[in-house]
């Protein structure tokens, strides 16, 4: 009997969207040790210069990490050491330490996070790397879905495996990062991530 009850809320919460699986998370670097493997996670801090193979050292204030950045994901941002960064990427547990890989990378002046409209999306002939913020509001086939803000619509292809047992209700408010192409003069959208916006 305990067994099927246990079944029926587990069935009831993954309806629901109650349980998220592995969820992405925004971390100090002192928290990042002890999170699981492959857990998505944004850090903000500053970068001190290479230490090899694209690998530099992020740190704030609770500590420093290794972070890999490779060169695809600068889309064309210039700095200089000690300039704050918000990095977002997976983490890599190896045996000499903790790590991050690192999918985007920007500019961490300005508090908070800076999305694209969709209607700006549109209009560049060459998007290349966005953040936006809106809501999926339906399934066309495949891996791909409909995308909508306040400016507009758009086609957005999300792969199994950025999911990460991430479960979204219609209508939620999620963040999605990735590289943003012109395609037969439609701009879609490939993500590399996905969260959930929690301040709806």
């Amino acid at each position: 009997m305990s067994r099927y009850f246990f079944v029926l809320i587990t069935v009831l919460l993954l309806l629901t969207g109650a349980y998220s699986g592995n969820a992405q998370t925004t971390a100090d670097v002192r928290d990042v040790s002890v999170m699981p493997g492959d857990s998505w996670v944004f850090l903000r801090g500053t970068l001190e210069p290479v230490v090899q193979n694209e690998r530099y050292i992020l740190k704030d204030s609770t500590g420093e990490i290794l972070v890999w950045i490779p060169g695809n994901q600068w889309q064309g941002l210039m700095l200089k050491p000690g300039d704050t960064v918000v990095i977002a990427g997976e983490v890599k547990h190896k045996s000499n330490g903790t790590e991050i890989e690192t999918k985007y990378v920007e500019s961490g002046g300005a508090e908070g996070p800076v999305y694209t409209d969709i209607i700006q999306l549109k209009n560049n002939t060459s998007p290349g790397w966005v953040r936006i913020c809106g809501r999926i509001v339906r399934y066309l086939s495949g891996d791909t879905y409909v995308f909508a803000d306040e400016s507009g619509e758009m086609r957005v292809a999300i792969k199994d495996h950025i999911w990460r047992g991430l479960l979204v209700n219609p209508g939620s408010l999620v963040e999605i990062g990735g590289e943003a192409r012109r395609r037969g003069g439609r701009t879609e959208l490939t993500a590399e991530y996905i969260l959930k916006v929690t301040h709806e």
